[in-house]
């Protein structure tokens, strides 16, 4: 039995040794209608998951491996053996896997999770325990482990794990509770419906976001008016509001055969009739806003369906780890806390203290290295969102990586890698503050109101000509100047922020060739 090793991608996971592996959380609430699922083991897993979650990650493990890329990439073989070289970096025993979390929808930061994942070997108890070496526990009546790093993994059954994390003892215990009363899923309609494309057989892998009633019309008016797309057409403004504020969330949907082919939507509770019309830039103008954006999107296509807006293409596998990373998940605290001495014991497997040591800190050299090359390659990027969205990314997930007998100096230079790219990442936040700033002060308000004396009545006397006046007020509009004005500054602010970030990369460049050479 090979140790799995850690990481997440997605929101997705941990490590455990041969049978588990996970991500956390949860809360529940309201109960709305049963929902029906077509998989009675999707149906099982789902019900696990709380009502309070705005967001899901479902992947078909073994349908993924099954597709054609998979096949002629050789990914389950070399997920078997390492599997942080596989796109989703799900443990090895991984069958199904589904993540519901709370989703802090400005930062796309996850507060709180709950994943479920289905093994196809049993789950054994007293092996997750010997290798996670946490506290055996009995939280709501089930057995647990409380790891040293405060979360729990629960097995379900023989086949289903969950794990939980960032909440006091008494919590986790209500959500197990919740998870075991329960005879359906709780989710809301789009999470359930996406966890069913994959259920069904439609998509392997779906990410979905709930933002019904996320956003308030006030919010939804600003924002059209300052949409360079929006703004620019003939379409009435109160009826996009209206169709905005039916929009119920994001469903990213992949599908593996051939090619891996992505599929981006705009889920509404009515039919956008208007915002139809400008698919393509409205999603683009949208995903650039929030620096989500990737490349593939500016070629994908524009589809329809009913009271849905959607982009589809083509979806690279780098693209694919980046967005699975919104809703990345720490999996470091379920790793094993041995030291390298202590998992000599592990030479009943064959390898020596030095080969487990070389073995590990050849896999952290890797993936630290693909991030850091990520990074710097994304640099210069047109969007003050997008540099600090993803290169903050890369930085977290350096950061939640086990160092796990990894060489000391090596593990050294990795965390100093990842705060080099944290100091990116405050970087572009400065230059958006700035920008913030200039826009704010040096730009006039869009509409400056002016009155005069105008005569509106004249008398003619033997004295002379004589005037009637009152006020005349007229609107003075600044909105198109301001528009050019606050992407000069933007513009001007980027600059600055991309010559300081280059001097970061720099080092960010040095660290690498150092790893390189550890190898």
């Amino acid at each position: 039995m090979s140790l799995s090793k850690q990481h997440v991608c997605a929101g997705v996971l941990c490590s455990i040794l041969f049978s588990v592996s996970c991500c956390s959380v949860v809360d529940a609430q309201s109960t709305p209608p049963p929902l029906q699922m077509s998989d009675s083991a999707w149906r099982d897993m789902t019900t696990w998951l709380p009502r309070s979650a705005n967001a899901v990650l479902a992947i078909d493990a073994e349908a993924m491996f099954q597709s054609e890329i998979a096949v002629q990439n050789d990914w389950r073989e070399l997920h078997a053996e390492n599997f942080d070289r596989n796109p989703t970096m799900l443990p090895p025993p991984t069958e199904r896997f589904v993540l519901s979390t709370e989703l802090d929808t400005e930062h796309f930061e996850p507060t709180r999770e709950l994943a479920v994942i289905s093994t196809s070997t049993p789950v054994d108890f007293i092996e997750i325990q010997k290798q996670v070496q946490g506290e055996v526990d009995t939280i709501a009546g089930m057995q647990s482990i409380h790891t040293v790093r405060d979360s729990y993994v629960v097995p379900i059954n023989q086949h289903l794990v969950a794990l939980i994390r960032q909440g006091s003892r008494q919590w986790a215990a209500q959500q197990l509770k919740d998870g075991r009363d329960r005879t359906e899923p709780q989710l809301s309609q789009i999470l359930a419906d996406a966890v069913e494309q994959v259920a069904s057989g439609v998509s392997q892998i779906v990410v979905a976001v709930d933002l019904a009633d996320a956003i308030p019309r006030s919010a939804m008016t600003v924002a059209i008016g300052r949409s360079g797309v929006l703004s620019n057409t003939a379409l009435h403004s109160n009826s996009l509001v209206d169709e905005m504020t039916t929009l119920q969330g994001f469903v990213f949907s992949i599908d593996l055969a051939e090619k891996m082919n992505g599929k981006l939507e705009m889920v509404f509770a009515a039919e956008p009739t208007q915002l139809a019309t400008v698919t393509k830039p409205i999603m683009l103008e949208l995903l650039a806003s929030a620096g989500a954006i990737l490349p593939e999107f500016k070629q994908w296509r524009a589809v329809s369906r009913p009271r849905r807006m959607a982009l589809q293409g083509e979806l690279s596998v780098a693209s694919l780890r980046r967005v699975l990373s919104l809703l990345v998940v720490e999996s470091t605290g379920f790793e094993p806390e041995t030291s390298t001495v202590e998992t000599a014991a592990t030479s009943r497997t064959g390898f020596s203290p030095e080969q487990i040591e070389k073995r590990a800190t050849t896999n952290y050299v890797k993936r630290v290295m693909r991030l850091a090359e990520s990074v710097v390659a994304s640099g210069n990027a047109n969007s003050l969102r997008e540099q600090v969205l993803w290169t903050d990314r890369s930085a977290k997930a350096i950061s939640r990586m086990s160092t796990r007998n990894v060489a000391y100096d090596v593990a050294k230079l990795g965390r100093r890698i990842a705060y080099e790219m944290l100091r990116i990442v405050s970087v572009y936040q400065e230059a958006d503050q700035n920008a913030r700033s200039r826009i704010a002060s040096e730009n006039p308000p869009p509409v400056q109101w002016h009155t005069e004396m105008t005569p509106y009545r004249t008398f003619v006397t033997p004295q002379g000509r004589f005037y009637r006046y009152r006020p005349f007020s007229y609107a003075q509009v600044f909105a198109e100047e301001n528009a050019i004005h606050s992407r000069q500054i933007i513009s001007e602010e980027l600059a600055k922020a991309n010559e300081k970030a280059k001097e970061i990369s720099a080092r960010i460049e040095s660290g690498v060739l150092q790893l390189n050479r550890t190898q």
